[in-house]
């Protein structure tokens, strides 16, 4: 997912709107443009160099890696990215905030800084923004960018249902006026990704194959949020598009495991099969989770004809599935004793043997692979 916001003019700011106030080593104060953040009106900040707006387009700011949904403790990279051709250093601020709460304090997870960044730490005192991340050296650009590339890790606990980042960042043209409010040709971009709900926690997702050829897939889920069904869909080998093959109701809302099963009993034997999940909400936002695959093998049978002989006759065993090794028969009488052993690879499509000095009466025919068995019979008159 990738938001983008263009530069926004000093001008149009209405009341509560931030604009990033920053210096080269990085501004403690909430400069992200959250709600509650601290209303820009001038550099007046004592020993605090400011990069205004400056009142010309160009600048833009990007953030990427942003999930459609997040997790519970799932650790998150994201990159920043601040754009302008004329100029030359940058820098941000960053935070993550519960999209339903306006406390300018509370923040929801946690950043990991990297090289030229830092984690504001200390009180709230004097606007701080404890827990925010923010450039700790100006970056230069190059080709006319700077991006920083960094974790957030979704708390595990007290999940918001829907969380927001609150971005801003800096576009100088590192001429060392950071000046005073409106002249330092510097300017300031900021934007926020809009609501990012909590998604289903899916814990596991396997495929198996059953002894019918039918498909057992299984997944289990750690927690759901307004979880209204799983859609199973799959796609057959060189396939170019998923089709729907059965839905589940999910739980709803839920801080409890569960485990969830279907049997796709439709699925194309012979063929390699990929499976994924659809997880739809109440307000119809999907997400899908990783593909998997199952090798829907061709059932192993036999046919034994004629089933009515007399010594000195052919019996034919035509096999199905069979594994390219080939297969052993054996031949029992009804007592369980072994009359005949042949062991061939021509059984893997069929083969025969005659039936020479066997005593009247039913004989059974067992037919095996490396991991398979089936079974036949016919009447010696």
């Amino acid at each position: 997912m990738k938001r983008t916001t263009q530069l926004i003019y000093l001008f149009a700011l209405v009341a509560g709107s931030s604009l990033l106030m920053s210096k080269q080593n990085g501004q403690n104060k909430r400069y992200a443009g959250a709600p509650g953040d601290v209303v820009s009106t001038g550099c007046s900040d004592p020993g605090q160099g400011c990069h205004d707006l400056a009142p010309t387009t160009g600048a833009s700011i990007t953030l990427t890696g942003v999930p459609s949904s997040y997790i519970a403790g799932r650790v998150y990279p994201l990159t920043l990215t601040v754009s302008d051709p004329t100029m030359s250093r940058a820098g941000f601020q960053i935070v993550a905030k519960d999209a339903a709460a306006a406390n300018a304090y509370t923040n929801i997870g946690t950043f990991s800084s990297v090289t030229g960044t830092k984690v504001i730490t200390g009180t709230t005192a004097s606007s701080n923004g404890p827990g925010r991340l923010v450039h700790s050296t100006d970056k230069a650009m190059t080709g006319g960018s700077a991006s920083w590339t960094f974790n957030w890790t979704a708390p595990s606990t007290g999940l918001p249902a829907n969380i927001v980042f609150y971005y801003s960042g800096v576009a100088a043209d590192g001429d060392g006026n950071e000046g005073t409010f409106g002249n330092s040709g510097d300017k300031s971009v900021w934007g926020n990704t809009g609501n990012i709900p909590i998604g289903v926690e899916l814990m596991s997702f396997e495929a198996s194959l059953l002894k019918s050829s039918h498909v057992k897939l299984a997944w289990k889920t750690a927690s759901e949020k307004n979880s209204a069904a799983f859609v199973i869909e799959r796609k057959a080998e060189n396939g170019l598009f998923f089709e729907e093959t059965g839905k589940i109701e999910a739980h709803g809302s839920t801080n409890e495991a569960h485990d969830y099963s279907f049997v796709d009993e439709t699925a194309e034997i012979g063929r390699i099969i990929y499976y994924r999940l659809k997880q739809i909400d109440f307000d119809g936002t999907t997400n899908y989770s990783k593909t998997i695959s199952v090798a829907v093998k061709t059932p192993f049978k036999i046919k034994v004809y004629p089933t009515v002989v007399k010594n000195g006759d052919l019996v034919t065993v035509e096999t199905v599935g069979a594994s390219a090794s080939g297969i052993d028969i054996q031949v029992l009488n009804m007592s369980g004793q072994v009359v005949k052993l042949d062991k061939t690879a021509s059984y893997t499509e069929g083969g025969q043997f005659h039936v020479s000095n066997l005593p009247t009466g039913r004989y059974l025919i067992v037919a095996a692979d490396a991991k398979k068995k089936n079974y036949g019979s016919f009447v010696v008159q």
